[in-house]
């Protein structure tokens, strides 16, 4: 199955009610990002929310779930 584009699509769901947001880019990789209640659990300097990139859809959510759980829970996260 082909993803559009540009779609935004949930991924992963992660304790506390955030999701694992992500969209495929017109390079053809994935971005994902973290949200709690429809916001951005961190953003960038220039407002968007703190992306995290892959060459798959999954390994971009595994980056951006790896990040949650170092940094938001400070849980240490192998692999």
């Amino acid at each position: 199955m082909k993803t559009e584009t540009g779609k935004t699509r949930t991924g992963f769901h992660l304790e506390g009610g955030a999701v694992v947001l992500c969209r495929r880019m017109k390079d053809g990789w994935w971005e994902a990002w973290i949200e709690v209640s429809g916001s951005p659990v961190e953003r960038n300097p220039d407002g968007g929310p703190l992306s995290f990139f892959g060459p798959s859809r999954f390994k971009a959510q595994c980056k951006a779930t790896r990040w949650y759980a170092e940094k938001v829970h400070q849980f240490s996260v192998c692999a």
